[in-house]
């Protein structure tokens, strides 16, 4: 038996196993960069692809009726079932006759929640209409399960 160090291949030189060894660590590298590259690719397109929390759907819906950047406040309650939504109005304009103010402010919250309703299920859901420059409280819109919305309108209103 030839020793390591000793073995000599044809015509008597001695076998060189540095490059081979160049070699399989270069594939050893490029291999791993394509797996790591790949992984790093599939995990990017899982994130893409992922579906999107429900408050951020709920607000996405909400804005597509009233409009965008309407929506201030979403809470989700999923234990208890509810959803409570704050959105800034757009209907009521200064100097509207009282009546058309409340039709307004309810047919706003009502498309809201029913909108959100033909997609998401919860037991109770409350649409809360504020004014755009202040945030003061116009009315609250409330439904539960299939009942029609109600409408609650805020004291000056009344």
């Amino acid at each position: 038996m030839a020793k390591i160090g000793q073995l000599r291949g044809r015509r008597g030189h001695r076998t060189n196993w540095v490059p081979v060894a160049v070699y399989v660590l270069l594939v050893l590298l490029v291999g791993g960069g394509l797996f790591a590259w790949d992984q790093a690719y599939e995990a990017r397109q899982r994130a893409l692809f992922a579906p999107a929390s429900p408050p951020v759907i709920v607000r996405n819906m909400i804005e597509s009726i009233v409009g965008a950047g309407t929506v201030s406040n979403v809470k989700i309650d999923d234990k208890a079932g509810t959803l409570d939504v704050t959105v800034k109005d757009v209907l009521v304009k200064p100097g509207q006759p009282l009546d058309e103010k409340k039709k307004n402010l309810s047919t706003e919250g009502a498309l809201a929640i029913q909108f959100v309703q033909s997609r998401l299920r919860y037991k109770t859901m409350t649409v809360h209409l504020v004014q755009a420059k202040d945030g003061k409280p116009l009315a609250t819109v409330t439904a539960g399960g299939q009942a029609a919305p109600k409408t609650e309108y805020a004291p000056d209103l009344r």
